[in-house]
């Protein structure tokens, strides 16, 4: 599917980023925003995220049930569109994109890390609020929200809006 039938409205895309919002205007959000992007930036330029992509893979594999990264492969290669909520670093997203090359994969977050993955044809970020992400109602089939709810200005408006994304 064209990622254009999966947003709300028309957008501009650039590099496969779609930039909705710049920032928060919500103070708890905005702070958030602040440090993360700060702690995304110093981690990625001291390679910290690069030397420990292996671990994370691992921990989220165990985490939720999959016993090998071919088993998590054929699981995402049975949806079509597949949503990383708050993606932080960007690179679960990437993972996602390499593992099911046949779906689109967006994220969403504030954060501009993820830059480092834009060659990634299927593969889409939006630079935005994940409790108002631009995309249509029930347009995508699996989200990953991974280490984050907790972070977000409004749990209950967050995870409604990431619930009614779902297809299914």
């Amino acid at each position: 599917m064209e990622l254009s039938e999966l947003l709300i409205d028309k957008v501009k895309i650039m590099d496969n980023i779609i930039v909705l919002k710049e920032d928060s205007s919500l103070d708890n959000q905005a702070q958030t925003n602040e440090i993360f992007g700060d702690k995304w930036k110093k981690v990625d330029e001291q390679g910290i995220v690069d030397n420990n992509i292996d671990f994370q893979k691992r921990w989220y594999l165990g985490l939720y049930g999959f016993r090998s990264e071919d088993e998590r492969g054929k699981y995402l290669q049975s949806k079509s569109t597949i949503l990383d909520a708050a993606y932080g670093f960007g690179y679960k997203a990437s993972w996602f994109a390499e593992l099911a090359p046949e779906c689109t994969i967006i994220g969403i977050d504030f954060s501009d890390a993820a830059h480092k993955y834009k060659q990634i044809p299927n593969l889409y970020f939006i630079k935005g609020d994940t409790a108002d992400s631009g995309i249509k109602e029930g347009a995508v089939d699996y989200v990953s929200c991974d280490q984050v709810l907790h972070h977000t200005e409004d749990l209950a408006k967050t995870s409604s809006h990431l619930t009614s994304q779902l297809s299914e």
